[in-house]
Parts: C-alpha cells; structure tokens; sequence
C-alpha cells in the first residue's frame, strides 16, 4: 500500500470532518473529498499493475485482501462522513 493512497485516503476523510461548519461551498467540499477517495483507490490498482509488472505474484496475493478491504473502508467512510456533512449543513439552513 503506498503512501499517496494513505494520504490521500486521510484527506477524503478530513476535508468533511475538519470544514463541516465552513463557509466553502457543500459541493466543493464533497467533490474534492469524493476526488481525493477515487484517486486513493487508483493508487491501490496502480500497486498491483506494478506487481504484475513485476512478476510478483506472490506479493499480490498477499496483498489483495487487504488492499481491497482499505479500498471499500474508504470509500465507505468518505461517503458517510460527506452524507453527514451535507445532512448537517442542510439542518442549519
């Protein structure tokens, strides 16, 4: 798992979190925390491209489980915290 996606998957996570009650727009906001997810799990695909690159077969498949269950944890939780983001600020309105 590279660094980038760990990064970036913490910055889909924060962008909701850290700015709920900013004055930014709602759909900025989602679209860059939703950006920031989608490009963490095209990082894990390129991972494995570079394994197969490789011929490292067996490092995919000790890698693959966990590779796609971080995958659906982000995306995952990057869609719950951006609901709970736009369902709040929709209450304050």
């Amino acid at each position: 798992m590279s660094i980038a996606s760990l990064i970036l998957g913490l910055i889909a996570w924060c962008i909701p979190s850290v700015l709920m009650n900013s004055r930014i727009s709602s759909a900025l906001l989602t679209g860059s925390s939703f950006f920031c997810c989608g490009f963490a799990v095209i990082l894990q695909f390129i991972d494995i491209k570079g394994f197969v690159m490789a011929g490292d077969l067996p490092a995919i498949e000790d890698t693959i489980g966990m590779m796609m269950f971080a995958s659906v944890v982000v995306v995952i939780v990057t869609a719950a915290l951006n609901m709970y983001m736009l369902h709040r600020r929709a209450m304050k309105k």
